[in-house]
């Protein structure tokens, strides 16, 4: 009885917003709350004119042809979205990267590829955003052997325009790494690399530099840290891991 109970000796504000995107039950649709981690009140609900933007994306390439029903208002998922500093929204629908302001007005969209999985910004503010090339690259369609065969790549995008600036398949480059080999690749099945990931270093490290990348591709358990800027594959570490998803550089 005479000891004293105990004590919350570290009281540390949690200044951090939780961004979530979910389905709204009332509204039928998805929407993206910005959560207070503090007090869990809701801050800021994003939400778009759905049926306005996939109106703007064209449907003759065979990724987007069921856009109108397959990403409806009642089906349309936010993936992975990212908050900038004025408040806008940059996020995959399953269709085309998109951003839109804080009330939900179209900035720009790019519909050029079949983006998916992650999104990250880079030291300089350029995006980087992982997809399957269509049509695929050079390398890749010399050597596929199925319609479905999926060449996953990475795509560095303007943040002001969303225009691609560089784009480099994940196939086409470790095989010109040597890291795999054909038969490793175009023998397995059509998703070989299934890229999750990719994070940009933003300083100086002992084994990196700034400008290079982090690329996390599941189906091959491995994570591959890449300088862009010579097309190099600096390491490639495969293991002790099963199925790797996602890259934190600490």
């Amino acid at each position: 009885k005479n000891k004293p109970r105990f004590k919350r000796f570290i009281k540390k504000e949690r200044n951090h917003l939780l961004i979530l995107p979910r389905y709204n039950s009332d509204l039928k649709r998805f929407v993206v709350d910005l959560i207070n981690v503090e007090n869990f009140k809701k801050q800021h609900t994003y939400t778009h004119d759905i049926n306005k933007f996939n109106k703007l994306v064209k449907t003759d390439r065979k990724f987007h042809e069921r856009i109108h029903v397959d990403h409806s208002p009642i089906r349309f998922v936010y993936w992975h979205p990212m908050i900038l500093d004025d408040a806008s929204l940059i996020s995959n629908g399953g269709t085309a990267l998109f951003r839109i302001d804080k009330c939900g007005n179209l900035i720009w969209f790019n519909n050029e590829q079949f983006f998916h999985h992650s999104l990250m910004l880079d030291q300089n503010k350029y995006i980087w955003a992982s997809g399957t090339l269509k049509p695929d690259s050079n390398f890749v369609s010399q050597f596929k052997r199925s319609k479905e065969f999926m060449d996953d790549a990475i795509f560095k995008l303007d943040l002001e325009t969303g225009k691609i600036l560089f784009q480099k398949s994940i196939i086409e480059l470790l095989i010109q790494n040597n890291i795999l080999n054909n038969q490793e690749i175009f023998d397995a099945n059509n998703d070989p690399i299934h890229i999750n990931d990719i994070e940009p270093i933003k300083k100086d490290g002992l084994y990196w530099k700034k400008g290079d990348l982090f690329i996390s591709i599941r189906n091959q358990s491995a994570i591959i840290l890449y300088r862009p800027s010579t097309n190099k594959v600096l390491k490639y570490l495969k293991g002790p891991f099963y199925m790797q998803h996602d890259v934190d550089v600490i």
